[in-house]
């Protein structure tokens, strides 16, 4: 089906064409027409499938009559990462150039100032995160007694960041009558529950089955051998330079995906130390700094992109050719979400596991998962690249912890006296005595 076809506003059918979209997706082709004559829509379909317009347009849709008031939206979009909401709010800009319907974004890292400012004028449209949501309804900001129409995306990363309790709460503040669209990439029991909460008498569709993987993308493994996760850590960094050099002229953009914060900035410096362009991101870096890494690796400012598992959902990055976990995800279906990120479009991807002797249970789960084993490499350090690791971590052990160790700092120093008023049991008067 095209999006021609569509029975909506010629104004957004006309952004819809200057956008370059024609033909849809199946899960636009399943829900767009039924969520326009006001069904609520349970939708499961993998990333990268087109979903953020099979909701939008909708919604934009059925916001052309009537008006907005102050601090009262029609509709509401819960996302919940900030780079997912900050796509989203982008794409609604672009699919309402020439409609007369405003939004706002409210997400964490930001001012308030300026978002209570824009609920005070009014808006058509919330797309947020859920503890910012929280955090306005808290203040008084806005009043969702008047939403039409209410969006959950990505509703299985909210169950795995614990954000349901925050999203029941904030439904609690909407009027029944509301029509609700509920969007995951995968279905399982908690999902149909939220289904079964959240929506009435919902269309269910789901356009690919549970944990699969995009046919256009090639994996593989390679499996470190280290005796201890010191070493396995060490081991690792050095396989990452020899499959970056190995792939070097295939690579267009690639993000490294690792399990912990801590681990992503390591990485980054470690590689940018080995004169690899590479920048990183996780849940820690405030939101401007974020948005600019993202903004820059987009645009082709740099060619490798350290990141945590926030950048494995519903982002849409082009001319990602390779993911790397350096990190054998815990939950094996954020491997799904982070190889994701490849083969998008049509085009052909590749991703690369370095995985630990310890980290192979976690690699089995993957692929019992995903119904398949994946081709299994070996690539054994050089001998100087193995003198060198223990060189460096026998410096590590000998460096002084404290300062109180280092030369010059043996004498312990006094503790400083401090004294204290304490009242006596037996009355009023005190005493005084060195704390």
């Amino acid at each position: 089906m095209k999006f021609s076809e569509l029975e909506i506003a010629p104004a957004l059918a006309s952004a819809i064409a200057a956008s370059g979209y024609t033909d849809m997706t199946p899960i636009q082709e399943a829900t767009i027409d039924k969520a326009i004559q006001g069904r609520d829509i349970l939708g499961i379909a993998r990333t990268g499938t087109g979903k953020t317009a099979a909701f939008l347009i909708p919604a934009i849709n059925a916001l052309q009559y009537g008006t907005t008031k102050a601090r009262m939206p029609r509709a509401l979009v819960l996302i919940p990462t900030r780079e997912l909401a900050l796509q989203v709010y982008e794409y609604f800009d672009r699919l309402t150039k020439e409609i007369n319907q405003t939004s706002v974004l409210l997400v964490g890292g930001t001012r308030y100032q300026e978002q209570e400012s824009n609920l005070q004028r009014g808006v058509d449209i919330i797309i947020a995160t859920p503890g910012r949501m929280i955090d306005h309804l808290e203040r008084q900001n806005v009043m969702l007694h008047g939403i039409r129409i209410l969006v959950l995306d990505e509703a299985d990363r909210m169950l795995e960041e614990g954000f349901m309790p925050q999203v029941e709460k904030i439904v609690q503040f909407t009027p029944f009558t509301r029509q609700s669209m509920l969007f995951s990439a995968t279905m399982d029991p908690e999902i149909e529950r939220l289904g079964r909460t959240f929506l009435h008498n919902p269309l269910v569709v789901e356009v690919s089955p549970r944990a699969t993987v995009s046919a256009k993308i090639e994996q593989c493994a390679y499996i470190v051998g280290a005796k201890n996760l010191a070493e396995a850590f060490d081991h690792k960094r050095a396989t990452l330079r020899h499959v970056l050099k190995k792939h070097d002229s295939e690579i267009t953009n690639a993000i490294i995906f690792c399990n912990r914060k801590i681990h992503v900035d390591i990485v980054q410096k470690s590689l940018k130390f080995h004169k690899f362009n590479c920048e990183a991101i996780h849940g820690d870096m405030n939101q401007p700094l974020r948005t600019s890494v993202m903004e820059r690796f987009r645009s082709g400012g740099f060619k490798l992109l350290a990141a945590s598992d926030v950048a494995s959902r519903g982002l849409d990055i082009p001319r990602v050719s390779h993911v790397i976990n350096f990190d054998v995800p815990v939950n094996p279906e954020d491997y799904i979400h982070r190889i994701g990120r490849t083969g998008r479009a049509g085009n052909k991807g590749v991703s690369i596991t370095i995985c630990a002797k310890s980290e192979l249970q976690a690699l089995g789960a993957v692929e019992k998962l995903i119904d398949s084993e994946l081709e299994r490499h070996t690539w054994e350090l050089p001998p100087a690249e193995i003198k060198r690791l223990d060189k460096r971590r026998q410096a590590l052990k000998r460096r002084p912890r404290h300062k109180s160790a280092r030369p010059g700092h043996h004498k312990k120093r006094p503790y400083p006296k401090r004294r204290r008023r304490a009242k006596r049991a037996s009355g009023g008067q005190h005493q005084s005595r060195q704390g």
